[in-house]
């Protein structure tokens, strides 16, 4: 018997991305668009295509929201989301 490991697992290209978080990196944002930086590239090497890893990701977003808003709300989410698809469209909001 050896003392090899049963299982190997295979090193994520963005593995050092958890590290470069707990240190530099201090907004959701911030640490969303690495991982998302990540996936692309990873998927481009494996030709993924982009729509798909979208979706894929989507699904991840609506994993999370359900998790702890109500439907309604992920809806009007979403509702906001399509208004505002045009990036050339002003952006209207309200001051609190």
């Amino acid at each position: 018997m050896t003392d090899a490991p049963i299982w190997t697992f295979r090193q994520a290209p963005h593995s050092d991305i958890r590290t470069k978080a707990k240190h530099t990196m201090t907004t959701a944002r911030d640490i969303v668009t690495a991982h998302v930086e990540a996936a692309l590239k990873e998927a481009a090497e494996l030709q993924i295509p982009t729509d798909v890893l979208g979706r894929v990701m989507f699904e991840q977003v609506l994993r999370m929201w359900r998790e702890t808003r109500s439907h309604e709300d992920i809806k009007s989410e979403l509702l906001a989301a399509v208004e505002h698809l045009d990036p050339d469209e002003d952006f209207m909001f309200m001051r609190p």
